[in-house]
């Protein structure tokens, strides 16, 4: 028994569009500031509020591309055909091996920057 796939009305495809401009901007994000090790907060030292949040947006960056295409590939999994889910499932792989990336190179840091 073939699934019967529903078409998409124009709000659906413009909210994948959007998530997409999500994605890839959330994606490059992380990417643009991939080389920034994580530091401790100190207010008054060399680590202060807005260096704190710069150094962990690799992190966030990749997280929430992650979270997106999760997003993408659930709700649209009785959606659409089924070459459009499987593109959707790929666009989990990116940001979760990128993400295990920085997690290899900076987790120490990270972790003490969090604690």
């Amino acid at each position: 028994m073939s699934p019967n796939y529903e078409t998409l009305s124009d709000t659906e495809k413009y909210f994948i569009v959007i998530l997409l401009a999500l994605y890839a901007g959330t994606f490059l994000i992380g990417i643009m500031f991939l080389g920034e090790v994580p530091c401790m907060l100190d207010l008054e030292g060399e680590c202060k509020f807005g260096t704190y949040f710069k150094r962990l947006l690799p992190f966030y960056g990749f997280t929430f591309a992650l979270n997106i295409a999760i997003v993408m590939s659930a709700y649209y999994l009785n959606k659409l055909a089924k070459k459009s889910i499987f593109i959707f499932r790929g666009l989990i792989l990116p940001p979760l091996l990128a993400l295990f990336y920085y997690l290899y190179h900076y987790g120490s840091n990270f972790i003490r920057a969090l604690f």
